[in-house]
């Protein structure tokens, strides 16, 4: 319900804030004391049309916050507003409070959920599960033909037959698809066949990704055989093979410090042995070089076969990929499409077979939804019509009508709810009947039958008094107390009868403060009750008798134990 409404510089109203309680809110005030500002501030939080003229004069922006506790809410609504903020990225309800924001500058209006800036989609999603305000300019939600369809559905408890041919219907369309998705993989014949060589030739080169390093590795050293092996005799000529060799050299240095040995004492030794290590160690490079020059092979065959498979390995690159792993995945992906390809004829004729049983069953799902909803239309249009006689239609006719339609996920029904006010007229769809007044007291009669199964929680009458009174205002007030049983009421009424029967009464007047107007608003306690509802019958505040007229209405007639 709606626990709190706070609005800042809304046309007349420079701020305001309001608590309000559950059931039936009545909602009263002279003509033009500004009422409708809490109709304007609430469809804008619902989405509604949000400009720069509903911007109090003299101020920069204006902004709408409203607080809404979903604690009794019923679980199918949570659920659904969760998947509509989740999918938004909304941050979760905190202890089953939601925040509902709108901000008006002359320029933009800025919308927020939890004081997370979503865009007016969101907004009006999340506001169409929460809040129905039935009156000028209104957000009925009871006109659209798919509410229209949920209402009924929900009075004949079709819920379980409901979800049968959902699933019936989400299964074929996903057999549909994988079908149209079979079908788009189909080639021609010549198309198969370049496909096919394709694959072969990829296979039959039989690709390592490892391969083509070691193949440049092998190349570059066959490429430079010859030249590796004549600078390895080379370099083993200059450090040991030949007369003039390092080691050659380095023989009188070691017999002069051999000769030293004697006399040079300890360091002359040192020096001695350290040549000496030198000779060896030129000796073991000499010996490696002569190792390494037993592994180079001068074959020409072999240089040609590595160049060979070297080019076909980048040929197949340039044509598949700029990889060898490009080239492997392609063959991947080729394999796959010409194994679907050829499965693809049984693969359809089972697919097809399934889809026909699915459709099938699907219409039986449809058929017994339609069977069942005809049976509760008869019965539903019967309650609403009694419902409304007492709401001063005395000779109206309410009929819902069903007419075919392509088969859905909900059954292959449209819904109209159809309805002529007075005698000798022609019945039409309620979404076109012109009077607000009129309106507001059909949808009044039709939640006063839908209570139980009617999962928005806040609704908001206004103008349903319009050119009523005597027998019927009490009816009206007696509906709105028992809708107001199940969810809370906002009701804005010029009939002491509503607002007696209110479980909360609120007063909307204008004053001037600062020479300008202002629109105030307040909970009154019984004593200010009284008051407002001897001036809404026209009578004198002094007058005891209608004070006790009054307070009777309120206590004894319409007091909010009263089982009406």
């Amino acid at each position: 319900m709606l626990t709190f409404l706070h609005i800042r510089n809304l046309a007349t109203v420079p701020e305001l804030e309001m608590d309000f309680g559950s059931g039936l809110n009545a909602v009263t005030g002279e003509t033009g004391t500004g009422k409708s500002v809490i109709m304007g501030a609430l469809q804008a939080l619902l989405g509604g049309r949000a400009d720069k003229s509903m911007i109090r004069h003299g101020e920069k922006r204006c902004e709408i916050t409203a607080e809404i506790s979903l604690a009794e809410a019923v679980p199918e609504l949570t659920e659904n507003l969760t998947g509509i903020l989740e999918q938004a990225g909304v941050c979760p309800c905190e202890d089953q409070q939601l925040l509902l924001r709108r901000v008006i500058t002359p320029s933009s209006s800025r919308s927020y959920i939890n004081n997370s800036a979503v865009n007016l989609d969101v907004l009006q999603a999340a506001g169409n599960l929460l809040i129905d305000i039935h009156g000028p300019h209104d957000h009925q939600s009871l006109l659209a033909s798919g509410c229209q369809l949920e209402l009924l559905d929900g009075f004949a408890e079709l819920q379980e037959w409901r979800q049968a041919c959902a699933r019936a219907y989400r299964q074929q369309q996903d057999c549909r698809q994988e079908m149209k998705e079979l079908r788009e993989l189909t080639v021609d014949p010549a198309e198969h066949e370049i496909l096919s060589h394709q694959l072969r030739e990829i296979q039959q080169a039989e690709l390592n990704p490892e391969e083509e390093k070691e193949l440049h590795r092998q190349y570059r050293l066959a490429a430079n055989a010859r030249n590796l092996l004549d600078e390895s005799e080379k370099c083993r000529q200059l450090l040991s093979e030949s007369d003039d060799s390092a080691i050659e050299r380095l023989r009188p240095a070691v017999a002069a410090l051999e000769t030293m040995t004697e006399s040079g004492g300890e360091k002359i030794a040192e020096l001695h042995a350290q040549l000496e290590n030198v000779i060896s160690q030129i000796d073991d490079i000499s010996g490696e070089l002569s190792e390494f020059a037993d592994t180079v092979e001068l074959d020409g065959g072999n240089l040609q076969s590595l160049e060979t498979r070297l080019e076909e390995i980048q040929r197949l690159r340039r044509k598949y990929g700029g990889s060898v792993e490009a080239v492997l995945q392609r063959a991947q992906t080729l394999s796959e499409r010409l194994a679907a390809t050829e499965q693809r004829d049984q693969r359809l004729q089972e697919l097809q077979k399934r889809l026909d049983s699915l459709e099938k069953e699907h219409l039986q799902h449809c058929e017994e939804l339609s069977r069942r909803r005809r049976a509760a239309a008869e019965e539903l249009a019967e309650k609403v019509q009694g419902k409304l006689c007492n709401l001063g239609f005395a000779d109206c006719r309410f009929e819902i009508n069903l007419e075919e339609c392509d088969p859905g996920p909900k059954g292959a029904d449209r819904v109209e709810f159809n309805f002529a006010p007075n005698p000798g007229e022609g019945i039409l769809p309620l979404r076109k009947i012109v009077s607000s007044g009129e309106m507001a007291r059909v949808m009044l009669g039709i939640k006063a039958v839908f209570t139980s199964v009617d999962q928005i929680p806040v609704l908001v009458f206004d103008e349903v008094d319009a050119n009523i009174g005597g027998r019927t205002a009490n009816q009206v007030a007696r509906e709105l107390a028992r809708i107001g049983g199940r969810h809370q009421i906002f009701c804005i009424t010029h009939l002491p009868q509503i607002a007696a029967a209110a479980a909360n009464h609120y007063r909307v007047w204008k004053n001037s403060r600062d020479g300008r107007t202002v629109t105030d608003m307040q909970e009154l306690d019984m004593d200010q009750r009284v008051n407002e509802i001897v001036r809404m019958m026209g009578g004198e505040e002094t007058s005891e008798t209608a004070r006790r007229h009054a307070y009777d209405m309120i206590k004894e007639k319409f007091k909010k134990n009263d089982k009406i």
